[in-house]
């Protein structure tokens, strides 16, 4: 419904914007996984802490 909505008010623009903030999460958690699995840390708080 809210993607229709961005449509309906803002065009092709609203609804690709409503997409990339949810794709914004996929990426967020590939990222994540990335720091975690990859470079061995066992949190992204020990992350941030180092």
């Amino acid at each position: 419904m809210n993607a229709a909505i961005l449509g309906y008010y803002y065009g092709i623009a609203g609804t690709v914007a409503y997409a990339a903030y949810y794709l914004s999460f996929f990426t967020g958690a590939v990222i994540i996984d990335q720091v975690r699995f990859r470079h061995g840390f066992s949190s992204i708080q020990s992350f941030l802490t180092a």
